[in-house]
Order: C-alpha cells, then sequence, then structure tokens
C-alpha cells in the first residue's frame, strides 16, 4: 500500500509539472504596442484643385494627422469659384477630413464671402455639395442688412443662402 500511494504521488508530481510547463510554453498574449505619435506640422499650405482648377486653399499655423483626419490650428481657407477667391473662412481650430470631403472649423468663425459675411461658432464647407453650412447660431452683415438666426446652408460666395429658423432681420439706415 506504501508503493502504492508513493506511485500516486510520483504521478501526481509529473502531472503538476507537465501542467507548469504546458501552460508555461503556452501563447503568450501579445504586448499592445502604444501608437506612435501623431505627427504634428507647423505653418503649412494645403490646396485642393480638379482638373487643373483650384477648389480651395487652407493655411494653417499647426496641422496634425490623427485617424484618418488633419487637425488644424489657427486657420484661413479660402474657397473658389473659376479661380477666383469666392470666401475666405478665419476660424481658430478645425477638421480636414478627407474621406467625407469636408472640412469643419470652429471657435471664432468668419466668413469673409463676395456677398457678405457670416460669423458663427463653427461652420462646414462640404467639397462634393461645394456648399457650406451649421447648425449654430449666425449673423449674416451685408451693406445696411443684419440678419439673425440658427442654422445656415449657402453657396460658397453666400450669394444664396437659406437660414433655417429664429430669422430676424435688421435694416440699417
Amino acid at each position: 500500500m506504501a508503493i502504492s500511494v508513493y506511485l500516486r504521488l510520483k504521478r501526481f508530481e509529473f502531472l503538476l509539472i507537465f501542467l507548469v510547463i504546458l501552460v508555461s510554453c503556452g501563447k503568450k498574449e501579445a504586448k499592445k504596442d502604444t501608437p506612435p505619435p501623431s505627427p504634428e506640422i507647423s505653418k503649412v499650405v494645403l490646396v485642393s484643385s480638379d482638373k487643373g482648377k483650384k477648389i480651395w486653399r487652407l493655411t494653417s499655423n499647426k496641422i496634425e494627422l490623427k485617424d484618418k483626419k488633419t487637425y488644424l490650428s489657427d486657420i484661413k481657407l479660402e474657397l473658389f469659384d473659376n479661380e477666383e477667391t469666392a470666401c475666405t473662412v478665419f476660424a481658430d481650430n478645425g477638421i480636414l477630413d478627407e474621406e467625407k470631403k469636408t472640412i469643419s472649423v470652429f471657435s471664432n468663425v468668419i466668413a469673409s464671402c463676395k456677398d457678405g459675411i457670416l460669423t458663427t461658432s463653427s461652420l462646414i464647407w462640404d467639397e462634393k455639395k461645394r456648399a457650406i453650412y451649421t447648425d449654430n447660431k449666425v449673423l449674416f452683415k451685408k451693406d445696411n442688412i443684419l440678419i439673425k438666426g440658427i442654422g445656415f446652408m449657402g453657396d460658397i460666395s453666400i450669394s444664396s443662402f437659406k437660414i433655417k429658423k429664429d430669422i430676424e432681420v435688421l435694416l440699417k439706415y
């Protein structure tokens, strides 16, 4: 009986050693590498064109490439119509999304266009629609006309636009 107990203990030790070796030789979880820092570039000018015609020119004091998007700081965005500047947009920050073909700008947004000046907290340039729009409060000035409202959709020169709601028009003489 003592031999039988001894053999059982030896088998148990063998199984225990085998399991320890098996577990230690198993697949180890791959270390999750931290992503490399996002490239950051200072004082950049980006230009988009179609068949040799300029669509827009963007000047930014700092850009950062991250998550397939370009994050922008201190922006000047010029929108072109037939090779002429139709609108110049200034903003503190923005995002260029090449997949969607949009440039979203926000914080202290001023759009100085052929047919007026638009101020708002954010604005989106949609290259596919060739339009600028926002869902935020807007203030539009042209000559002696001042228009306030919420939401805006217009062409790049702001010669044709729509303010969505809470419209208030003031005429100055």
